[in-house]
């Protein structure tokens, strides 16, 4: 625990410094809540097979049901 402490005061209690208590108390909690849950890089998007793109996009009409059926 006394690491976290040192960590926090040499990455930003002595690198910044505040008008007012208020604005320091917010820039501890903001750390504290980085440090307890990053944020998540962008998951990349899944390749999607062309043809099931265009299902999704083009939709078979009520009419034509069958479109899906296997000959």
């Amino acid at each position: 625990m006394e690491s976290f402490w040192s960590t926090l005061k040499i990455e930003l209690v002595y690198r910044n410094s505040w008008r007012t208590r208020d604005e320091a108390e917010n820039a501890i909690f903001t750390y504290i809540r980085l440090v307890q849950h990053p944020p998540h890089p962008e998951r990349p998007r899944l390749a999607i097979p062309r043809r099931v793109r265009n299902r999704l996009a083009h939709p078979p009409s009520p009419t034509r049901r069958d479109s899906y059926r296997s000959t």
